[in-house]
């Protein structure tokens, strides 16, 4: 199965120029840089705007999925509950995917995206500098999808989730090590310079 068969690619919502910051205003815009390090939207982070014009955006909803159309990683986003509490917008460079089969989890499809099968697609296919990957609306919909039972993508999403925050505790752990061993570094050579003197 093709991505195309599950899921409604768009583009994000395109601006005429820069996004212009209007703090009065109640449209949210995601871009990249509200992405958290766990691949959530930090939605204190986003900047606020008027979208003019009488067309109304297709807004962003609960279940959607954000995917990069460019850049050195290749993950999705998640939109959780709090779309449902105000206007948002995702930038235009974000794929918004809008599963179109109840049985395809957003927590699934977001994991599935940076898995190996859908890398080796996004390698072969997408136009690519060596820090860069540029990946096409055609790309991302001929990306190969496998939809287990809710069930078995239930747990895989929360085992997921669950190494995620190990992942972050280690590296909190390894952090707080280092900086033990520099306060002690720096001790010792206070320690030694004032013999000195």
């Amino acid at each position: 199965m093709f991505l195309k068969n599950a899921v409604c690619i768009s583009l994000g919502h395109s601006f005429r120029g820069a996004i212009q910051p209007d703090g009065k205003a109640d449209t949210a815009v995601v871009q990249m840089r509200d992405i958290t390090p766990e691949r959530t939207i930090d939605w204190t982070a986003c900047i606020r705007t008027e979208i003019p014009g009488r067309k109304e955006p297709d807004w962003l909803q609960p279940g959607d999925v954000l995917f990069p159309t460019r850049g050195s990683q290749v993950y999705g986003v998640t939109v959780d509950a709090t779309a449902t509490q105000q206007k948002a917008v995702a930038a235009p460079h974000f794929h918004v995917l809008r599963p179109t089969r109840q049985d395809l989890l957003p927590e699934w499809l977001a994991w599935w995206l940076g898995q190996a099968p859908c890398l080796r697609h996004f390698e072969q296919n997408a136009q690519s500098s060596t820090q860069l990957r540029n990946i096409a609306r055609t790309v991302l919909e001929t990306a190969p999808l496998v939809i287990p039972p809710l069930t078995q993508q239930k747990t895989i999403v929360a085992l997921d989730h669950a190494m995620q925050r190990e992942q972050h505790l280690f590296e909190r752990i390894i952090t707080q090590n280092r900086q033990t061993m520099t306060a002690i570094a720096d001790g010792l050579a206070s320690a030694h310079t004032s013999r000195i003197h």
